[in-house]
């Protein structure tokens, strides 16, 4: 009985509707495509609830402020009826209203319970009646259609979103020594620009890894610096309610370090080493456990992946660009150079090492001390100094 009725709360049946003999499997089946949304195109999109909140914002209230200026009751008195006259007071109850009715119409109640869930995780606040005005939109044109993708995909539509980049000040986040950053604070008549931690805080702490993430004040610090550039387009009258596109001339230039050690890469130039920018950053699946003294670099130009289910000792060294595959077991002390590619299954015996831009196959056994200097195909087992077929070393070393 209990266990009936906790599937009925948890997946959204109704109490006329029969469980279903695999539950899970059930809900998991909803995340196959988005659900028909009927009020699609019945409702505001980004840009035109966009256009609207500038207006009100920058235009409208403005001008009550100006006119009432000396009497404050008499302002929010009139901008009570502004937000009548303009519809702006009944945006957010007409949202609710409509992701309550989808919800309770749906064939998808899982689905549709996560839409829920995520759009209270990724929640923006009601600064300058922002929440008023986007929330509704923001969940259904942002949240709703990317929840059947990874959950990369879904931080970054969200991160990179008009609504949350204007949440968090984003567009206040500018580089110091970018073209524009260096423009405006060599002018003397304008305050000094700088980076704006708050989008890249709220990212590492509420969006992605939480407080127990174990990142520091200069992990922000980097991860504000990358997210420099994000902002609105203004327009003539600085509104924040413009498009949004990546502008590099407020870029902090690179290279960033940000949860993982730069990447060990140089270009030589003039009898000088320079470092090669190290723009990707370390992906670790679900399920791995990764031992003391072990160290990762960040990726150069793409990521440093560790797999889901994959075990690594102490003391490992993986490189940049590395990819390790699902389900493996690497021992102490091995280490990888960079852009080397591991499949799935793969077991390591300690102190092997791996030479950069290999790929290592499927199901691949590596002995213990072995030097891997060239690609080895699905199913071998092999061991030494170059790594050789494992019967062909015990024949050579008996």
């Amino acid at each position: 009985m209990k266990k009936n009725f906790f599937r009925k709360v948890a997946f959204g049946l109704s109490p006329n509707e029969k469980i279903n003999e695999d539950p899970l499997n059930w809900a998991k089946q909803q995340f196959d495509t988005v659900p028909k949304f009927v009020w699609e195109k019945k409702l505001p999109n980004l840009e035109e609830q966009r256009d609207r909140y500038g207006k009100w914002v920058y235009e409208d209230r403005e001008v009550l402020r100006e006119k009432y200026k000396n009497d404050r009751l008499a302002y929010e008195k009139e901008k009570d009826n502004l937000r009548v006259i303009t519809g702006e007071k009944f945006f957010e109850p007409l949202e609710l209203s409509v992701r309550h009715s989808t919800a309770l119409a749906s064939n998808s109640p899982a689905f549709e319970r996560m839409w829920h869930f995520w759009g209270n995780f990724f929640a923006i606040s009601e600064k300058d009646f922002l929440a008023s005005f986007s929330t509704g939109v923001y969940q259904r044109e942002i949240i709703r259609p990317n929840m059947v993708n990874t959950f990369e995909d879904l931080v970054y539509s969200v991160t990179t979103s008009w609504c949350m980049l204007h949440h968090l000040d984003n567009a206040e986040n500018i580089g110091p020594n970018s073209i524009e950053g260096l423009r405006e604070n060599s002018d003397s008549d304008n305050e000094n620009v700088g980076l704006n931690e708050n989008h890249a805080r709220e990212l590492l702490e509420l969006h992605t890894l939480s407080p127990e993430g174990k990142y520091s004040q200069k992990d922000v610090i980097e991860m504000a610096k990358v997210m420099t550039g994000w902002r609105h387009l203004w327009n003539n009258k600085k509104l924040e309610a413009g498009p949004i596109k990546f502008q590099p001339e407020y870029h902090e230039q690179g290279p960033y370090k940000i949860l993982g050690k730069k990447g060990f890469g140089f270009s030589r130039y003039k009898n000088c080493n320079f470092r090669f920018p190290q723009i990707g950053v370390v992906i670790i699946e679900d399920n791995v456990e990764i031992g003391c003294g072990s160290t990762i670099d960040r990726g150069s130009l793409s990521n440093t992946i560790i797999g889901k289910n994959t075990f690594l000792d102490n003391q490992i060294h993986i490189a940049h660009n590395v990819k390790i595959g699902e389900n493996c077991i690497i021992a102490g002390q091995v280490g990888f150079a960079g852009s080397s590619t591991l499949g799935n299954n793969v077991m390591i015996g300690g102190q092997a090492g791996i030479s950069g831009h290999l790929k290592i196959g499927n199901n691949v056994q590596i002995g213990g001390g072995s030097g891997v200097i060239r690609n080895i195909p699905d199913n071998s087992k092999v061991m030494g100094y170059p790594a050789k077929d494992l019967k062909n070393f015990i024949r050579e070393n008996k």
